[in-house]
């Protein structure tokens, strides 16, 4: 098997080689690419049988390299029947001054080892709850009154999202225009695609208590995106967010990713819904 090297991918034929691949993600859809990474190139195996997205930048308007963009957890091959020698990308990838590129779970042992959370919420509603945690439990055990809105997407949405985040998370995490602009590009790709899930939570005096976006494609639910307002973090909401997307999409066959977490405050909320551990590897090279 060889690997070549395509640039001017056509769009409909790539996404339907990609949804043919059994360990296909949305981070490697074509509008999803175009997204974080315009002018990405990409490898292909053999007669097609396996797929590589390259997000190519050029360092100074002339030498090539390649960094994985935000808002993209795992990248690497994707492939219908077997995972290729992994050696087979190294020319492409060696041929950039420097390469720091996030593997999917389905390598093994290549670079640096990081750790995803995700769970299988294709079984009934209450076996699913049967598998929180004592903490997640109690955080639901007062009710409270939940409006859960759908509306459609829009600029102001989107603002509205952002807000929130940054009035919760923004100094902590360097959320700045770059990174702003970057995650508009890609709710509003999604949204073109179908497959933006916009969602918000408030009270009963019509009070925002939190939003969230989360992506949806044939086989992942992805909590791209959420923050509770101060009002919501005084009652829990994240919890009650959680276990409401739980509730509304359990005995369908989709996996929740909560794209995270190495922080272990973050992990540990992950683990309280029962998930388990995804392995990721994240390969760098630099060229001399």
């Amino acid at each position: 098997m060889q690997a070549r090297l395509i640039k001017n991918i056509d769009s409909l034929w790539w996404d339907s080689e990609i949804e043919a691949c059994k360990n296909s993600l949305i981070y490697a859809k074509s509008w999803y690419l175009d997204a974080i990474s315009p002018g990405w190139s990409a490898l292909v195996f053999g007669d097609n049988e396996a797929f590589m997205p390259l997000p190519r930048k050029s360092k100074f308007g002339l030498l090539p390299i390649i960094l994985q963009p935000l808002f993209c957890q795992q990248l690497g091959v994707f492939y219908k029947d077997e995972m290729p020698d992994f050696n087979l990308a190294l020319p492409a990838l060696n041929r950039s001054i420097r390469t720091v590129l996030n593997l999917n779970s389905h390598h093994k042992g290549q670079g640096e080892k990081k750790t995803n959370y995700i769970l299988d919420i294709s079984k009934p509603y209450e076996e699913l709850k049967g598998a929180y945690n004592k903490d997640a439990k109690k955080n639901l055990k007062k009710e409270i009154l939940i409006d859960w809105l759908e509306p459609a997407f829009s600029k102001s949405k989107f603002r509205q999202l952002v807000k929130v985040y940054k009035s919760q998370y923004g100094e902590k995490e360097n959320f700045d225009e770059k990174k702003e602009e970057l995650l508009q590009n890609v709710l509003f790709a999604a949204h073109r695609n179908k497959s933006l899930l916009f969602f918000e939570l408030k009270d009963s005096d019509d009070m925002l208590l939190f939003n969230a976006a989360i992506l949806k494609d044939e086989k992942r639910l992805y909590y791209l995106f959420g923050a509770p307002t101060v009002t919501g973090r005084t009652q829990n909401i994240t919890h009650y967010f959680i276990d409401g997307l739980i509730r509304r999409y359990a005995g369908q066959n989709y996996i929740l990713d909560f794209e995270g977490s190495m922080i272990p405050g973050v992990a540990q909320f992950y683990k309280k819904w029962g998930s388990k551990k995804e392995i990721y590897w994240v390969y760098k090279s630099k060229w001399l």
